[in-house]
């Protein structure tokens, strides 16, 4: 589905991913996981369209994403969860999961829009209970549900997360990663990068472990989970 090689990436001149190549099957969950300033976040804004590239080719269902704007990424399929979630606080739940539909100019759209909302209430019945308070009034686990919500009404056929369990209590990252397996076994296609690292790969399929903007390591979830070594050199 997608494929990267030899990307290049930063901001306002600054390197941050020295030439990284890496692979994305479809309906899979791949972890690309590492300490701060691994280059992490750089990689997902930079398949986003939200970073400067510099060398290299993204190259999504055949095409090469590389000269394209944000928003013509997400018409393609490839729709970002961002770090910290960035709601819109004085907006409802409903108001913000709306902002994540992109038909409002097709047939059909409020059909499609209503059937993409029951999508999402099915998959966090909190957020149909919360469906009229504005967005500050929420937990940040139910923050968060929104956040991936609001990708979901997109369509995606790439989701990506940037750190969806930053500042959550164990129990509440738990819940979201079963979400996670959910949505792999209805076909879609997520890559998801983390700081815990641990938790990131037990839950997938693959995994890519970054270092300084370099790929350290790579393999299963299950196998750089084992590695000793790469626990210890890059993982923590």
């Amino acid at each position: 589905m997608l494929k990267i090689e030899g990307l290049r990436a930063g901001y306002k001149g600054t390197e941050a991913l020295h030439g990284i190549s890496l692979e994305i099957r479809q309906g899979t969950i791949v972890a690309a996981v590492g300490a701060n300033g691994a280059g992490k976040s750089t990689l997902i804004n930079a398949l986003s369209r939200l970073v400067d590239v510099n060398a290299g080719a993204i190259t999504f269902d055949g095409q090469n994403i590389v000269r394209m704007s944000a928003p013509e990424v997400v018409e393609l399929g490839i729709v970002q969860v961002p770090e910290g979630r960035q709601l819109f606080s004085a907006l409802t739940v409903t108001e913000n999961l709306r902002l994540g539909f992109h038909r409002l100019r097709q047939r059909r759209a409020s059909a499609l829009f209503r059937e993409r909302l029951d999508y999402v209430y099915e998959l966090f019945p909190k957020l149909k209970e919360r469906a009229d308070q504005r967005a500050i009034t929420l937990s940040g686990g139910e923050q968060s549900m929104v956040a991936i919500g609001r990708a979901l009404m997109a369509d995606p056929k790439l989701l990506l997360l940037d750190e969806p369990s930053l500042g959550l209590a164990p129990i509440v990252v738990e819940r979201m990663f079963n979400v996670l397996q959910v949505l792999r076994r209805s076909g879609l296609t997520i890559l998801l990068v983390e700081q815990h690292a641990d938790e990131a790969l037990a839950l997938s399929d693959y995994g890519y472990v970054l270092s300084v903007g370099n790929i350290a390591a790579e393999g299963t979830g299950e196998s750089l989970r084992n590695h000793e070594s790469i626990q210890q050199a890059y993982l923590g």
